[in-house]
Parts: C-alpha cells; structure tokens; sequence
C-alpha cells in the first residue's frame, strides 16, 4: 500500500451501513466492450438473442454498447465489422442493495480506486452495480475494495 494513501472513512452512516454489507463477486471471465454503429441495430438485436447473457446492451441513436464476455464476442464478432471493441477487463460485482438514488455509494467506491490509481467503468442494474476493471489491476481493485469494505465494518 502506498504510504501516501489513506483508508477512506465513509462520513454517511447510510453509505457506511451499505459498504459495510457490500460483498464482492468476481466473474472469472475476461469481458470486453465494444461499440457498434447503428447500422448494425437489427443485426445486433439478432446476435445478443443468441448469447448467453450479454451483461450490458445499450441502444443510442449514434451508437450501440455492449459489454459481454470476451468468449461470446468471439462467437458474434464477424457479424460486425467496424465495431470499436475494448477487451482485457474483468467483472466485479458489488453485491450490496442499493437504492438507485444513492449516488453517493459509488462515489466512494470509485474514489477508493481512483485512489488507488485505478480506473473503473461503472455498470448499474437495478438491485447491484458492477465494475469493469482492468484485468492486470484487478488484484489491486480488489484490495482498495476490500480495505474500503473493511473499514466501514470498524476493522
């Protein structure tokens, strides 16, 4: 740990009371995501219906966004020429019920990484958020998550 680097100490009791349950789920799977011109919607639409289970879709009238596993892109990839991809990131679940209004708790997690010269892509879902992070920092991520955690819970 870096000397510099201090232990974030959540000052909300709520945002304490969150990290303190939050437990962290690692998918073992490499993810990528990957950006696809609208041209391809219909296509696209095709393609997700037969993967597994994309983990993140997003239609944009510039622009279609999905993050899978790096195994199934490889399955649809030649469906999609042209499209941006991004790969070498793994999954990281926080497996804590959050309100979708409480921003605050992924400022903190964030910060946490930030502080810990780690960049993050934030993906929220309805009852969990999840992080992409970048698999030759994932050791790390999981660390600054963890003392984080463990600070919250009074260790």
């Amino acid at each position: 740990m870096d000397p510099h680097q201090t232990d974030p100490v959540p000052t909300d009791p709520e945002i304490a009371r969150l990290l303190a349950a939050t437990a962290l789920r690692i998918d073992p799977r490499g993810f990528v995501v990957v950006g696809v011109s609208p041209f391809y919607e219909v296509s696209m639409r095709k393609a997700m219906a037969e993967v597994h289970a994309p983990f993140f879709v997003q239609f944009f009238p510039h622009e279609q966004t999905i993050v899978l596993a790096e195994d199934e892109w490889a399955r649809v990839r030649a469906k999609f020429r042209g499209a941006r991809e991004e790969g070498g990131y793994r999954l990281v679940t926080l497996e804590a019920t959050v309100d979708l209004i409480t921003a605050s708790y992924l400022t903190v997690v964030t910060a946490a990484l930030a502080e810990a010269g780690i960049e993050a892509r934030v993906l929220s879902s309805f009852h969990h958020d999840h992080l992409l992070v970048p698999a030759d920092r994932l050791d790390d991520a999981l660390a600054a998550l963890q003392r984080l955690i463990d600070v919250a819970r009074g260790g």
